[in-house]
């Protein structure tokens, strides 16, 4: 799945998991391929927040606020959902469904508030 962001713009996503994350945290970094890592969110920072829905459900969402967006270059970033369960077990998400096991892209494109 690819997701087009206008630079300066928030950039949301949630995800949705079939089982509690009752302890887990998560990070996601936004890369390039020329200039390697370009943001990292967390639940550490904030930008990511673990609701628990019910104990069979739960959701993971990210928000990186445009006071960050407007300072990325326009281009094609990648970007993936790292949890780490209570239990210390690490798993890596692609796309929004879970299922998918490889990096979404993202596209920056010019805003002409920026640009």
């Amino acid at each position: 799945m690819s997701v087009t962001l206008f630079r300066g713009d928030t950039f949301t996503r949630t995800w949705t998991f079939p089982l509690d994350l009752t302890g887990a945290t998560a990070k996601l970094d936004v890369r390039s391929a020329s200039d390697g890592l370009i943001h990292a969110a967390s639940t550490d920072n904030g930008q990511i927040t673990i609701t628990i829905v019910s104990p069979t459900s739960s959701t993971v969402a990210l928000r990186i606020d445009a006071e960050y967006t407007a300072t990325w270059a326009v281009g094609v970033y990648e970007f993936d959902l790292e949890i780490t369960y209570a239990t210390g077990i690490v798993k890596t998400y692609g796309a929004a469904d879970t299922e998918k096991k490889k990096p979404e892209k993202l596209t920056v494109i010019k805003d002409k508030t920026y640009d």
